[in-house]
């Protein structure tokens, strides 16, 4: 049903996604009607994500199982009931949950990937060359035509991800590592204290950022934390229970070890559209 639906309706991975965060609820809530559930939760992901969507598209289009009125009553109804005072926030987690999901279940392609024009802008933050050299050479891989920054500070990175704010050019994924002062590359000690630079004060900067508009109406990028300590940093927040069901950390929508597979930035980039 969701493959006809994204196809009949040439529906974009942001359209699809939209369509899974509205439906998900309906489909808990008005079981086991799922197929009604799912029809409305694509007609509130279009409405949601393409402007000149109508109910009818889908009468025309997708099914004709389901009368005009009673998707329109469908439609009232899930409006109703929606939670429409964080849909930004909301919008993050689902996003997230998703390419952690994909990223313990990344596909291996075979051979190089075919590489795509879509534009991105990545910003690469580490204090090792050969970690930015390698990530940097992915992301061209993947997308030749990226705009990439590379810097090791946190007050060079949050300064470049405020300007471009500012400029409306806004960062798209941000690879962070999370020591970013470490003298001794091979140091098997996690530090995290406010004498020494980490990822976590880039993340913590820029959720506390001001802004000319509201902070819903600006774009967030995906942030993924890269480093050594992945394995360990997981399971001690799991622990003290920091670490979010979406599977981010601290406003670090994923946690990956060091350094990036190709398969793993493959899902970053892709997810950091939705």
């Amino acid at each position: 049903m969701a493959q006809r639906a994204r196809d009949s309706l040439e529906m974009d991975n942001t359209s699809m996604c939209a369509a899974m965060m509205f439906a998900q609820p309906l489909v808990r809530q008005w079981q086991p009607n799922w197929r009604f559930s799912y029809v409305v939760g694509v007609i509130l992901g279009m409405k949601y994500t393409v402007d000149g969507f109508f109910i009818a598209d889908v009468i025309e289009h997708l099914t004709q199982e389901f009368p005009l009125s009673t998707l329109q009553a469908g439609e009232v109804i899930a409006l109703k009931d929606f939670d429409w005072c964080d849909i930004s926030g909301r919008q993050r987690s689902f996003r997230n949950a998703l390419v952690n999901v994909a990223l313990e279940r990344a596909v291996e392609l075979d051979g190089n990937p075919e590489p795509s024009d879509e534009d991105i802008h990545v910003m690469i933050v580490d204090d090792s060359d050969f970690v930015r050299d390698i990530h940097t050479q992915f992301v061209r891989l993947l997308r030749p035509n990226a705009r990439i920054m590379t810097c090791w500070s946190v007050e060079d990175a949050t300064s470049y991800v405020r300007a471009n704010d500012d400029n409306g050019t806004p960062v798209n994924l941000i690879l962070l590592d999370l020591n970013l002062s470490s003298t001794d590359e091979n140091t098997n000690q996690l530090v995290l204290d406010d004498t020494s630079e980490n990822g976590f004060m880039i993340t913590g900067t820029l959720d506390a950022a001001p802004a000319a508009v509201p902070r819903d109406f600006r774009f967030k990028p995906l942030v993924a934390l890269i480093s050594a300590f992945a394995t360990q940093l997981v399971e001690q927040s799991m622990a003290d229970g920091s670490l979010m069901a979406d599977g981010s950390l601290n406003g670090c929508d994923a946690v990956l070890p060091k350094p990036c597979s190709l398969d793993a930035m493959r899902v970053l980039i892709e997810g950091c559209h939705v």
